[in-house]
């Protein structure tokens, strides 16, 4: 089955889903045409697998939910967090797959939330629920917000560089809040001198 014109797919044959990236109206950018070229998350029941090509250099194969297993994927979490290092912020978008247990299972790659947004409509995901995996969208505040609802979904380098962000900016407060103690006591001083 062919949706949304020739470019979204969502083949269901033979209990076969796939999903892929939505070709974007206008130019494409860079990466764009080799994750349409590549992309495909395909759900198998008659083999009890999900795999998703495109992420990474080899397919990444996770059990579906009527396998019984613990580790089956039984969620596909469209998750966006807000990043903030000064002077720039902005939102990144990830798809993590995640167990009964709301455990990461996997995800994919880490992007831009508008541009993610260009071949990944939360719609596009909808005909996983035939294999029996819900798909959420979750937003939050911070890079930590996410991680500490799914462990692992956001990556130490990440964490690392927001924290180096707010550090540096607790450092420019505490520096300017000192700067202005000392001008305060040096005008005190000056007054009761003079």
């Amino acid at each position: 089955m062919t949706t949304d014109g020739a470019d979204r797919e969502s083949a269901d044959s033979g209990g076969l889903t796939e999903v892929r990236p939505v070709r974007p109206e206008g130019r494409l950018r860079l990466d764009e045409p080799t994750i349409l070229r590549r992309w495909c998350l395909t759900a198998d029941p008659g083999s009890g697998t999900l795999t998703m090509l495109g992420e990474g250099r080899r397919p990444r194969v996770f059990p579906l939910p009527a396998t019984g297993r613990a580790d089956a994927v039984t969620t596909v979490c469209l998750a966006t967090y807000h990043w903030e290092i000064r002077p720039n912020s902005g939102f990144t978008w990830r798809m993590l797959l995640l167990d009964r247990e709301d455990r990461l299972a996997g995800a994919g790659s880490a992007r831009d939330y508008p541009r993610s947004l260009r071949l990944f409509p939360p719609e596009l995901f909808e005909p996983l629920q035939a294999a029996g995996i819900r798909v959420v969208s979750e937003w939050y505040d911070t890079p930590q917000a996410l991680e500490d609802a799914h462990p692992g979904a956001v990556g130490r380098f990440i964490l690392a560089s927001q924290h180096r962000g707010q550090r540096a900016r607790n450092g420019l407060i505490a520096a300017l809040i000192i700067t202005v103690v000392f001008a305060v006591i040096a005008v005190a001083i000056h007054l009761a001198t003079h």
